[in-house]
This record gives structure tokens, C-alpha cells and sequence, in this order.
């Protein structure tokens, strides 16, 4: 177990013991709870949990739209294992009820941008419906939204293409926050889109490096400075992260004695598999 982002200038050993010191009060009566853990900041502080992005995405009050397949002969998304880089098709804008947004913006209409508008939010929320599907629910995956290119199906003289990608952009920050979701992008207009939609909007995503370990799993974790200092525990949340924290620690583990702690890496120095045990 081991000490919070704040104390990152502190020793090992140091950070191993601060956490030690606090065994008895960070011991929880209740195995239904994993996304809780006492602050170390103060053994007094009431418990907290991070919000993941599927959580924040419920609290926001927002509704997936189920996975859209690819309308030709291509994947809607192609994962760059190597770059560990998701590069997503254009996503259309369909709506809940699975109907699309259609229609050339062209100005004439006040409303032309705020229609516009909705469609490059739904067409985003498509894309985050696909990377949901593609990450098998687990969105906190996603390092970094790079890119962002919409095309608007407009007039020549409609010239208001980059407020209607802001649905697009601002429904990504919304889901995703600025370090996560602040992305580049580019919007153009064209006389025409397939299905006479009225946006179309692809990205490119970077993830994070993969974890050796999965909820669920019995692991070895390190909860001191001395050679011996290993605990028995389960997985029970991948990249735990604290309000404060900055960045998410790879692991929540519930340790064999009721405890819950966290693994700050992701290395056989502090976390490894357990050895099964022979009846």
C-alpha cells in the first residue's frame, strides 16, 4: 500500500510506512463497496471514489446511442496496436430512436447552427457508443482524444462550420474532461454526404499502455519497505484515481484482511501475480 500523488517527493519507504501507520483505520467493515477508499490524507476524512468516465457519463444525464456498424466495406474503427492509436471512421448522427439528423445547413434559417450543432453532438456520442463497445465498457482506457475532423453538409455561402463542430467538441469534454478530452480538429463543409446526413465526424484516440492484470484476479502486492512485506489480495478497480490526483494509480486491490489499497505501478517490483496455493 502505498502513499497519495501528493507525497511523490517523499522515499519509498517513507510513503510505504505512512500508509502502514494507518492500517487500522483504513479497514473497512464491507466487502460491497470497492470504489471506495479511506483518504490518506486524513485518517478522519470521510471515504470518497473516483468518478469514471462511465459514471460521469450517467451523472451528466447522458444515453448511448447503440453502436452504429459500418454502412461499406470498412471497420469503424482500426486500433494501430503498436502506436496503441484508435483511429475511428466517420460516425453519423443518429439519434436515440434511431433515426438520423438530415439536411444541408445553408443560413437561411437562425436555427440552421443549432441543428447543426445537435447533429455533431450525436454524431460524437455515436463515436463514444463505438469506443465503449470496442474498449468492452471501460472507457478510462482512453489516454487522449487527438483529432477531431467533421465534414458539414452545407451551402457555398454557409460559413458557420466550426460553431456546429463545437457540439462534437464540447459533448467530448463534457464525457471525457479538458486533459482527456481537449483535442486538434478541423471541420469543412461539402455540398453533399452519404444518407443526406448532415454532419459526419471521425477521430483519432489515443489509449493508454495496456495492464498485465484484470478485475478479479488474486494478486502479490507490496505493502512495505522489508523483502517480506507482500499482501494477498483481489483486483477490484483497473486505474484507481483519486479526486486530487493528477494521475490514476493502475490498480484498487482488496487486500485477503478486509483493507483496500492501491498499486501506484504497474511492475513486479510492487504487484505480481499470486502463487496458487496446494491443498
Amino acid at each position: 500500500m502505498f502513499g497519495t500523488a501528493s507525497s511523490g517527493t517523499r522515499s519509498f519507504a517513507s510513503r510505504v510506512l505512512s500508509r502502514a501507520a494507518l492500517s487500522s483505520a483504513s479497514a473497512t467493515s464491507s466487502t460491497k463497496a470497492p470504489r471506495q477508499v479511506v483518504s490518506v490524507s486524513s485518517i478522519h476524512q470521510q471515504q470518497r471514489r473516483f468518478v469514471h468516465v462511465e459514471e460521469r457519463i450517467k451523472e451528466l444525464g447522458i444515453t448511448l446511442p447503440k453502436p452504429a456498424g459500418a454502412k461499406a466495406n470498412y471497420d469503424v474503427v482500426c486500433h494501430d496496436e503498436e502506436a496503441n492509436v484508435m483511429y475511428v471512421s466517420g460516425h453519423l448522427p443518429f439519434q436515440l430512436d434511431g433515426t438520423l439528423m438530415v439536411g444541408k445547413l445553408t443560413g437561411e434559417d437562425d436555427r440552421d447552427v443549432d441543428y447543426g450543432y445537435q447533429a455533431a453532438r450525436h454524431a460524437a456520442l455515436n463515436i463514444v457508443a463505438t469506443l465503449s463497445e470496442r474498449l468492452n465498457g471501460d472507457l478510462d482506457q482512453i489516454e487522449k482524444i487527438q483529432k477531431v475532423f467533421g465534414i458539414v453538409q452545407s451551402s457555398d455561402d454557409f460559413q458557420h462550420q466550426h460553431l456546429v463542430m463545437d457540439g462534437a467538441s464540447d459533448v467530448l469534454m463534457e464525457i471525457f474532461g479538458k486533459d482527456v478530452g481537449y483535442h486538434a480538429r478541423s471541420a469543412i463543409g461539402t455540398s453533399t454526404l452519404p444518407l443526406d446526413i448532415t454532419v459526419e465526424v471521425e477521430a483519432i484516440v489515443k489509449l493508454k499502455p495496456a495492464l498485465r492484470f484484470l478485475v478479479g484476479q488474486k494478486v502479490e502486492c507490496k505493502v512495505g519497505p522489508g523483502p517480506t512485506d507482500w499482501a494477498e489480495g483481489t483486483i477490484t478497480r483497473l486505474r484507481y484515481r483519486e479526486p486530487e490526483w493528477e494521475r490514476p494509480a493502475p490498480y484498487q486491490i482488496l487486500l485477503d484482511d478486509g483493507r483496500y489499497i492501491f498499486a501506484p505501478e504497474d511492475t513486479e517490483a510492487v504487484i505480481k501475480e499470486a502463487k496458487p496455493h496446494h491443498q
